[in-house]
């Protein structure tokens, strides 16, 4: 019915607005974390083990709101309801001309971009969920940069990543 398909795709809105809430409250953390963090009266030290875990749980806390679910479905992740959209992938490269090893961090996608749409009434159609990888991917990716510019102590990719904090 028209009444029914209308109440779940209000509370399934609700539950998206909520997310994009919390979402936007991440962000501002972590502008005031990095604006502070590019502060010289900051150590490089401060920076790695303060800061750079900072990020980090804001990554993590921003990767489960994009996970958000409403009834066993979740919200972000394209036509893909049953999918988890995100994860946090560590990789381990090394660089064949030192040796060294970084550790590359990267969000990873398995929705798609389908938008599903309801009918609230004859003629009267609203699409229900959004594009998960096109609203967070941006973010996602400022936060790594963020995180490795505080552990590498490098001011450039800090005051890149609080550029794209938005």
């Amino acid at each position: 019915s028209y009444i029914s398909s209308s109440e779940i795709t209000q509370e399934w809105m609700d539950s998206t607005e909520t997310a994009y809430g919390l979402m936007n409250d991440l962000i501002s953390e972590a502008n005031t974390l990095m604006l502070a963090g590019l502060s010289d009266t900051v150590s490089a030290d401060e920076r790695v083990n303060d800061y750079a875990v900072q990020i980090e749980g804001i990554l993590e806390q921003a990767v489960a709101i994009a996970n958000t679910s409403y009834d066993d479905k979740y919200l972000f992740s394209g036509y893909q309801l049953n999918t988890k959209p995100f994860s946090i992938v560590t990789t381990d490269t090394t660089d064949p001309d030192t040796g060294e090893t970084t550790t590359v961090t990267t969000v990873e996608y398995a929705g798609d971009d389908g938008q599903m749409t309801r009918e609230l009434s004859p003629g009267v159609t609203v699409t229900l969920n959004s594009d998960g990888e096109a609203s967070f991917n941006d973010f996602f990716n400022a936060l790594i940069l963020a995180k490795e510019g505080l552990e590498t102590d490098d001011s450039t990719k800090m005051n890149t990543a609080l550029a794209n904090l938005t």
